[in-house]
């Protein structure tokens, strides 16, 4: 479409887009003008070459300057590794990750002393987006408890702990505390009462 400016400051002058025509056949194009990230299937069909992806669109042009026919290829890039997604770095261990290529998988553990399931990631098949994480099965890791269980704490019947007779405090369990992982699980909280001197 095309318009002429409301306002005019200069001579006039034609705002628009020019339409793109297409032809209906062009020639076998010469390899070297072909694109790396393209190839020709032994079906006749062009698409993303290795280590490329998209969604390719391959369509008959002609060269501006010469008006002459050629084939014009556009939406393959690049194929990215995913990025590593936002996780408890003291809980889940995401080492086999690193770089996962597009359409890749990967094993997810959880980091010692935690505790769970084996779970995987997946970076999507043709992938081109460098910020792509790591998509992820849900993946639980929890703090085991203590062994042996340290003096002054014991466990309540629904699981939790509390101080023993004789100690005083809240008893808590910790596999990491203040940014800083644990190498093993703790019990902290409990102190021992003393009887006061006379």
């Amino acid at each position: 479409t095309w318009q002429c400016p409301e306002q005019l400051s200069k001579p006039p002058e034609f705002i628009g887009q020019y339409p793109r025509c297409l032809r209906e056949n062009c020639p076998e194009p010469d390899p070297k003008q072909v694109p790396r990230s393209f190839q020709k299937a032994q079906d006749g069909t062009w698409g993303c070459a290795p280590d490329y992806a998209g969604n390719p669109v391959v369509q008959c042009g002609h060269d501006l300057s010469t008006c002459a026919p050629r084939l014009e290829f556009a939406g393959c890039e690049v194929a990215r590794p995913c990025a590593l997604p936002e996780v408890n770095p003291c809980e889940v261990d995401l080492s086999d990750c690193w770089y996962l290529p597009s359409g890749g998988t990967c094993e997810v553990r959880c980091f010692p002393p935690y505790i769970g399931n084996v779970t995987s990631g997946v970076c999507p098949e043709n992938n081109t987006d460098p910020t792509q994480a790591v998509l992820l099965a849900e993946t639980t890791c929890e703090c085991p408890d203590p062994d042996p269980v340290p003096i002054g704490y014991q466990r309540r019947a629904d699981g939790s702990w509390e101080c023993a007779d004789g100690y005083l405090g809240t008893a808590e369990k910790l596999c990491r505390a203040h940014g800083t992982c644990f190498s093993k699980p703790m019990l902290k909280g409990c102190h021992e009462l003393v009887p006061c001197e006379a």
